[in-house]
């Protein structure tokens, strides 16, 4: 069982959202060490002076994980340090909703490295010291989006599965090898967070708070469990869309829970266009 009680994590995006909320439950649950990276220095800084505690090491880096060589540079300085991590939760992520004729290359490149190819960076940059140890924890959080696919996040939703499906490769891979290094694929449903602005949910899958995720999360992680998903809607899920013809799930899924209108009214919060934002003011 992998407890976080005096274990040292690693967590990718924990600025907002469910990263930060996973970070509350490493100092609630006395985690020697929390490391946390955010390509944002001004919420690096933020989210430390924010907690300071007492009895856990905090340490945040400046790093962004679609560049591969920020990632290698900050696991060979913890490398250097002598600081061994016992689990990774790979939680960064950005979602453009569009339909697939409106989305610009750059907004394809962006939500493919961060959301797919970043976790795999951060990964394969810790993986060697933890084979190495024969101990380590990777938790890659992905989202139901990475099972059922929705209208205008199309892009959204490869990048998605493409975590999905790497993740549960990597388990194989890892129980193949007798590595001991437990992998856990997290798929939660909407959480309430600026990333989702006007998302529709619907009673079957209601929005979660990133709070109660990063419970679930801890939870699923404390049991080794192999997938975590949330609500209870999307546990059933895989079943579902296992056993009905393709039109049937789409018209279960579609008109009567509503969830391809979910992105009617979609705002979000486009990282590209609060780049140009910063840049331009």
């Amino acid at each position: 069982m992998t407890k976080l009680k005096d274990k040292t994590i690693l967590i990718t995006g924990a600025c907002a959202g469910i990263g930060k909320a996973l970070l509350i439950q490493g100092l609630i649950q006395k985690a020697k060490s929390i490391i946390y990276l955010d390509k944002d220095l001004t919420q690096v800084h933020r989210l430390y002076h924010e907690f300071q505690p007492t009895h856990c090491e905090l340490r945040g880096e400046v790093v962004d994980i679609s560049n591969p060589n920020e990632v290698k540079e900050i696991a060979q300085q913890l490398a250097e340090e002598d600081i061994h991590i016992d689990i990774l939760f790979n939680n960064a992520g950005v979602m453009i909703g569009k339909y697939f004729h409106e989305m610009q290359t750059e907004e394809i490149d962006l939500l493919m490295d961060v959301n797919a190819k970043g976790s795999m960076y951060v990964a394969s940059a810790l993986l060697p010291r933890m084979i190495e140890r024969k101990q380590g924890h990777i938790v890659n959080i992905t989202s139901i989006a990475g099972l059922v696919s929705c209208p205008q996040m199309s892009v959204y939703c490869a990048s998605k599965w493409a975590s999905t499906g790497w993740s549960e490769s990597l388990r194989l891979e890892m129980e193949q090898l007798k590595t001991n290094i437990k992998v856990t694929t997290v798929q939660p449903g909407h959480v309430n967070t600026t990333m989702f602005t006007g998302f529709k949910s619907n009673f079957l899958t209601p929005t979660l708070t990133a709070e109660e995720v990063a419970k679930q999360i801890v939870k699923g992680v404390g049991k080794n469990k192999i997938f975590v998903r949330m609500p209870f809607m999307n546990r059933l899920s895989p079943f579902i869309k296992g056993i009905l013809p393709v039109r049937w799930f789409d018209l279960l899924i579609g008109r009567g829970l509503g969830i391809y209108d979910s992105m009617a009214n979609f705002e979000g919060n486009n990282p590209l266009k609060s780049k140009e934002e910063k840049v331009t003011n």
